[in-house]
């Protein structure tokens, strides 16, 4: 039997960010503001030391982009636009990623037929004085009727030889590797190789560090109502450029090899053994919308989400929601470490990170996102009903807060903070379904540079004139080490 632990961890804060108000990030800006249909979901965030951008889905448009200039005579978001307008199809499920090597950015979506992708080169002399995004390019799929979603996009190696991103999606499980800035892709299924058979999931989040190797979680569904989190590493399959058969597309060349991570289990005195990591979830469907105040879309399932730890490569970190005991409705944030000392993966107790007293478990966290900063400091978003307590799992128009925890010791340690609202009303929620219902589906956003942390999210805003919908962000600044 495979169990998990919990811990419940909080403790007195050492030192704190400085955190700012909550700002426009997109849909502000609208040409209508009699459209009252308009709303956006599913943002992501990308960021340099010059430039923010968060891309989200955005209701009878398609995929919409929104700005920031952090520099210090500005540090505002400066303005947004829609990715190729001329597109023929919505695109869904946007991510970002940042190129290190040449300041651009890549931006990943999907049809239902195809995977794409649109590139960023920040330029302050264009006529918007910030850029465009390119047309959308089919990166993977095209013409496909078997559908495609989240396509998760993260950078790699950035050097004068190789820019590198990466891409994983499913239906099926599947990815989209560039080594040359995104000029060209080679695309494939996920097949373990130690078995050689094809791997079957849903939700898969990668991340990478530089030159090592790309780590992906997704949700395996083992029976009908069993569900658990399982880990692939991914080694790059390189082929010599100056061969003459040499082809950028060909996954033979620029393609990827999985296998799952394993740990060590001995039971008592038997025999040491590899055993599968996986974390088992307690919820058996993976929907939420009878666990949450609130009438949330059905195919709602808040995708988990791992992150690598820049500073070791031996060090991973998972976040997803879960409800926290079988029969029971309380949904909270928690984390799992992966480890790997001596060569050998551990997984660890899994954590609450909301720190919430709650003795009823009335009180529910979801949709959390997660990035390390290069100190080390683990930061996680989302979404919180711990402020009003009388609100039930059956209220139809739910109040949220949008809070944010931080960790500076590797995860031991959980400190939660509410992030505020505008300066003119501090306390509004940042998600009030009396407002306006915005269902924020599987993710929100969330990305440092340097000792710089940047939240996205979706949610309402009463002092919006034409459109109760927003897309919101705060900006939090650590003290220099």
């Amino acid at each position: 039997m495979f169990v998990i632990l919990e811990t419940d961890l909080a403790g007195a804060d050492p030192s704190e960010p400085t955190i700012g108000e909550r700002e426009y990030a997109g849909l502000d800006d609208l040409e209508d503001p009699g459209e009252k249909t308009k709303k956006g979901w599913e943002p992501a965030i990308a960021a340099n030391a010059d430039t923010v951008i968060s891309v989200f889905k955005a209701t009878n448009a398609g995929v919409k982009y929104a700005i920031y200039d952090p520099s210090e005579n500005v540090s505002a978001w400066v303005g947004e636009g829609l990715i190729d307008p001329e597109f023929g199809t919505a695109p869904h499920d946007p991510s970002i990623a940042y190129n290190s090597r040449t300041g651009a950015f890549m931006a990943a979506a999907r049809t239902a037929s195809s995977v794409i992708t649109s590139h960023f080169v920040p330029d302050p002399n264009a006529p918007n004085g910030f850029g465009e995004f390119e047309e959308w390019v089919t990166v993977a799929g095209g013409g496909s009727s078997k559908g495609y979603d989240k396509p998760w996009i993260v950078a790699g190696e950035m050097t004068e030889c190789i820019q590198e991103y990466y891409i994983a999606y499913w239906i099926p499980l599947g990815y989209a590797r560039s080594i040359d800035g995104g000029a060209h892709w080679a695309d494939g299924r996920m097949k373990d190789t130690h078995t050689g058979e094809f791997i079957i999931g849903r939700f898969p989040h990668p991340t990478v560090c530089g030159d090592e190797p790309l780590y992906i979680s997704y949700v395996k569904q083992v029976t009908g109502t069993s569900f658990e989190i399982r880990f692939l590493s991914g080694e790059d399959v390189d082929g010599d450029p100056n061969d003459p058969n040499f082809d950028p597309n060909d996954p033979n060349y620029v393609g990827v090899e999985f296998c799952h991570l394993y740990g060590i289990w001995s039971f008592l005195d038997g025999p040491v053994q590899p055993v599968l990591l996986r974390v088992p979830l307690i919820n058996t469907s993976l929907l939420y919308e009878d666990h949450l105040p609130g009438e949330f879309d059905a195919d709602a399932k808040m995708v988990p989400q791992l992150s690598a730890d820049p500073n070791d490569p031996d060090r991973l970190y998972l976040v997803y929601n879960d409800i926290a005991a079988p029969g029971s409705h309380d949904v909270n944030i928690y984390l799992h470490r992966l480890t790997r000392p001596g060569g050998t993966w551990i997984l660890s107790p899994r954590i609450k990170i909301n720190n919430d007293f709650d003795p009823d478990g009335q009180n529910d966290q979801f949709v959390g996102s997660i990035t390390v900063d290069h100190a080390g400091r683990i930061h996680i978003s989302f979404y919180d009903d711990r402020n009003y307590e009388d609100q039930q799992d059956s209220e139809p128009k739910p109040k949220y807060d949008a809070f944010y925890a931080y960790s500076d010791d590797h995860g031991d340690t959980w400190f939660n903070e509410r992030l505020p609202g505008d300066p003119n009303n501090p306390n509004e929620p940042a998600l009030d379904w009396n407002l306006k219902k915005v269902d924020p589906h599987d993710y929100n956003g969330i990305t440092c540079y340097g000792d710089t942390v940047w939240t996205t999210y979706a949610g309402t805003w009463s002092q919006d004139p034409g459109n109760k919908a927003v897309i919101s962000s705060n900006r939090l600044d650590w003290p220099a080490p």
